[in-house]
C-alpha cells in the first residue's frame, strides 16, 4: 500500500475539510504527527513526511500479520 507524500496529503485533506466545516481545517492538518502513532513512532523521528511510504502486510496462517512501514528512504520497498 503506498500513502503519498502525508504531509501534502494532509494539508489536501485540511483545505478540503475547511471547505466543509470551516475551522476544521486547521485541526486536520494539524494532526499529522497522529501518524506516528500508527507506524509505533510517536515522534516522526527520521521520518520523512514529504515522501511517499509504502506498508505491506505479511500473513501466515494462524499467526498475527506483521506490518512493515518504508518511510525514511522515500525508496519504497522495492513494489
Amino acid at each position: 500500500m503506498r500513502v503519498k507524500a502525508p504531509q501534502a496529503a494532509f494539508g489536501k485533506l485540511g483545505d478540503f475539510a475547511k471547505v466543509v466545516q470551516p475551522g476544521v481545517g486547521a485541526v486536520v492538518k494539524g494532526n499529522l504527527a497522529m501518524l506516528g502513532l500508527v507506524i509505533s513512532n510517536p515522534t516522526l523521528a527520521g521520518v520523512d513526511v514529504e515522501k511517499d511510504w509504502w506498508a505491506i502486510v505479511f500473513a501466515e496462517p494462524r499467526q498475527q500479520p506483521v506490518l512493515v512501514f518504508d518511510c525514511m528512504s522515500g525508496k519504497g520497498l522495492g513494489l
